[in-house]
């Protein structure tokens, strides 16, 4: 705030100083040095905006992948959890199954341990009880079968818990790979956040640079109306031009007159005076009495004299080759001032007359 006050301070005081002790010439000059800033600044605050909103695009773009990715994070979350339920009913059933294996094996051990310290007592007693030789060899095959079905039940429960070892070993390689992907996307999630966090203080910086150059642009707009409204009273004392009909600077044909037209240099404009088409050394002389205010080099006027004629009424001489007076001079009606020449935005040397009422252009004929 304290920044912004300076400067418009500092251009208010500008202002002032222009409107206390210099010339219309000096006016315009400052009007269109001014104007000049404001088209820069103009154009800084529209790159200005197209950055900041390109700015905008990125983030809203990086916050579409975040969601995106958060999105993709919680279904592998969910797949992770599915996946660890099933791991866990998983382990029950390994648990219920070593069990069962246990306890089989636990009772195979124990007959086998029973006809061992019996010295096959029972086995034998089982045989001779048998009341024939058609009952015996009954006997001996069931006892056999029961053995084998044992055998067989152990397998299959230990063949099933190799498989269900097998398929937690799937799973937790399954939940291994989840947890994996999931880490690297909240990694790129994170590096993405971060991108983000640069590209938010990126567009806070071009976002406070655009403001300040709309303050800028505001002081130097208010400047350049405050100088305009000093260009449309300069000279305007309040007394009538007294300098009757004004003579033709040099002679030659007017090859524009004024008027809106379009110029070479500039595109479509007002012409603010008339050309009169002369060769380059062509005397130039004072269309009315008056004193120069300025006598000087202009970048487009090239070497231009500016007369006060009084009454608000002032007369300038532009694209000269050389000036014969300064200002400060008082000069006569028909007095030689300048060269004709082809100095500043010219296409061929000429005499640019111009005739300016409190300020503003009127037609020169309107006083020839």
């Amino acid at each position: 705030m304290y920044k912004k006050q300076r400067h418009t301070a500092v251009i208010l005081c500008f202002v002032m100083l222009f409107a206390c002790t210099f010339s219309y010439a000096a006016y315009a000059a400052s009007l269109s040095e001014i104007q000049g800033n404001i088209s820069d600044k103009k154009e800084q605050l529209e790159e200005g905006r197209e950055k900041e909103q390109s700015l905008e695009n990125d983030i809203s773009s990086l916050e579409k992948k975040i969601n995106g990715m958060q999105d993709e994070i919680d279904g592998l979350q969910s797949e992770i959890n599915e996946t660890e339920f099933k791991i866990r009913d998983a382990e029950i059933e390994l648990s219920e199954l070593q069990e069962d294996i246990s306890s089989q094996n636990d009772g195979l051990n124990a007959r086998l341990r029973t006809m061992y310290e019996n010295d096959n007592t029972s086995i034998i007693e089982v045989l001779l009880s048998s009341g024939s030789i058609s009952e015996f060899l009954t006997n001996v095959e069931l006892l056999k079968k029961i053995h084998q079905s044992d055998k067989k039940i152990l397998s299959e429960l230990k063949e099933q818990h190799e498989a269900l070892e097998e398929k937690k070993a799937v799973l937790d390689e399954l939940e291994a790979s989840l947890q994996s992907k999931q880490s690297q996307l909240k990694t790129q999630q994170s590096s993405l956040e971060s991108e983000k966090s640069s590209l938010n203080s990126r567009k806070q910086q071009v976002a406070a640079s655009n403001s300040n150059l709309e303050e800028e642009l505001a002081d130097l707009q208010s400047a350049a109306a405050a100088i305009t409204e000093q260009i449309k009273n300069y000279g305007n004392d309040g007394s009538s031009y007294g300098g009757g009909v004004m003579m033709w600077p040099c002679s030659g044909p007017v090859t524009c007159e004024y008027g809106y037209r379009y110029c070479p240099f500039h595109g479509y404009e007002l012409h603010s005076g008339i050309d009169i088409a002369v060769p380059t050394g062509t005397s130039i002389k004072a269309a009315a009495s008056g004193t120069v205010v300025q006598a000087y080099y202009n970048a487009s006027y090239g070497n231009m004299i500016l007369i006060n004629n009084g009454g608000g009424i002032y007369t300038l001489y532009a694209h000269n080759s050389s000036l014969l007076v300064s200002a400060g001079t008082r000069v006569t009606k028909g007095q030689v001032i300048a060269k004709s020449g082809n100095t500043g935005n010219s296409t061929g040397p000429h005499c640019h007359f111009e005739v300016r009422k409190n300020g503003q252009p009127v037609n020169p004929r309107s006083y020839l």
